[in-house]
């Protein structure tokens, strides 16, 4: 599965991970706020 916007890098594997996180965490809620004003009109 790809999410595309969710890039990330750590000097290791943990720190990457933890990054990857938080990136798609990020990247989710500005999805959800972007649907919700698109179900506002």
């Amino acid at each position: 599965m790809a999410l595309s916007g969710a890039n990330t890098q750590g000097n290791t594997i943990e720190e990457a991970k933890g990054n990857l996180i938080e990136a798609v965490q990020l990247v989710l809620e500005a999805n959800r706020q972007i649907a919700e004003e698109d179900l506002k009109g």
